[in-house]
């Protein structure tokens, strides 16, 4: 990773992106091979021996920024989130990285992501994060990201994607889901809840909760559509070529190629 200035608050935003991570991981079994796939594309998209620009969508507190800056140090990333706190600690993670951009930026705002200043990137991805968005909402982030990736540029979205041609084996996953995440709460593991909570407590956040409060986060219910809504939906946003790159359970990848 390129040299960085420590930011004064970055051991605390570490200790959270890891806690972020674990508590992730309760939910997701599967979440940190489905990442270190992610990783791997990423590297073979970018030309140039990992130079190249990529951007993630909903990058929260920098969970995969941090896996691609630390794998791919030639790299240029670009975090967009409009979640402040998340920001906030992200940008006490990695540092004034010279190589890194991180943007307040809502997702139903993307056109006006003006920072891109015209450069096409390689790669556009985003993990756990669109299953937020309605299905036109939706369809226009992928129309978006359509227009501006690089000819042949690659798109990777890993989220939650039910199995959906047998109810018996989606139940199974949603059962095998959920004692995953039991044995792990066994185990004294932090949720979701849990570690809100601890980075509430956190002083130097205190600026970036008020913002946080001061923003609406309020979505729809979750739209999780099985994995062939997702390949149907980036074909007519205007990708050549899409597939399941990889699956666990009720989670999938899909990758697209402009």
């Amino acid at each position: 990773m390129a040299t960085m200035l420590s930011d004064p608050h970055q051991s605390e935003g570490v200790v959270l992106l890891d806690g972020w991570d674990s508590q992730q991981a309760l939910y997701r079994p599967g979440r940190e091979a489905g990442f270190a796939l992610l990783v791997d594309i990423v590297e073979q998209a970018l030309p140039d021996q990992g130079s190249g620009l990529v951007v993630e969508l909903g990058c929260g507190c920098g969970s995969v920024l941090r896996r691609i800056r630390q794998r791919l140090s030639r790299s240029q990333v670009i975090g967009a989130d409009r979640d402040p706190v998340m920001l906030a600690i992200a940008r006490a993670v990695l540092g004034d990285d010279e190589n890194c951009r991180l943007l307040d930026a809502d997702l139903l705002e993307l056109p006006g992501v003006a920072e891109l200043k015209g450069t096409r990137p390689n790669v556009v991805v985003a993990t756990t994060t669109l299953h937020w968005l309605a299905d036109p909402d939706l369809r226009s982030v992928y129309r978006w990201v359509a227009e501006h990736l690089r000819p042949g540029g690659v798109f990777v979205n890993l989220d939650w994607m039910p199995l959906a041609h047998s109810p018996a084996v989606s139940t199974m996953a949603e059962q095998l889901e959920h004692c995953h995440s039991q044995r792990q709460r066994d185990l004294g593991a932090q949720d979701w809840h849990g570690w809100w909570q601890t980075a509430e407590h956190q002083e130097w956040l205190g600026p970036h909760f008020e913002q946080r409060r001061s923003r609406s986060f309020d979505r729809s219910a979750e739209f999780t559509p099985d994995a062939e809504w997702h390949l149907q939906a980036l074909t007519e946003a205007g990708f050549v070529e899409v597939d399941v790159a990889w699956r666990h359970l009720n989670s999938a990848m899909v990758v697209a190629v402009r």
